[in-house]
């Protein structure tokens, strides 16, 4: 009988440690949600795609003068074949050239984004 007391009174200790934890328990439950749904929408909003900027990009490289092109969501890498093409993108007011290589096939490596 003696045992049986001693285990009834390790439930009810156990039983009333739980009641007490349980609101905190739920509650850092809850914050984890809330956080993990924000991360979701920062992270939708950072890899959203502007579908003018797509067509924007179709429109100035689909040329016979651009040999070449890498392109991601911001920017990336075009390759001509000779300074006229050169001149001609960079007097599109839609491209910017940050940057111009001659690479080892004698072509240009520009890099590009749009203008914002």
């Amino acid at each position: 009988m003696n045992t049986i007391r001693k285990e009834n009174k390790v439930i009810i200790l156990f039983l009333i440690i739980n009641l007490i934890a349980f609101p905190f328990v739920v509650q850092n439950i809850s914050e984890t949600k809330e956080s993990s749904k924000l991360n979701r929408n920062s992270n939708l909003e950072e890899g959203k795609i502007k579908f003018e900027d797509i067509s924007i990009w179709v429109k100035n490289l689909m040329k016979d003068n651009i040999e070449e092109a890498h392109i991601t969501n911001n920017g990336g890498d075009i390759i001509v074949n000779n300074l006229s093409d050169i001149d001609e993108l960079s007097s599109n007011g839609f491209i910017e050239i940050h940057d111009m290589n001659l690479n080892d096939n004698e072509k240009y490596k520009l890099g590009v984004s749009l203008y914002e």
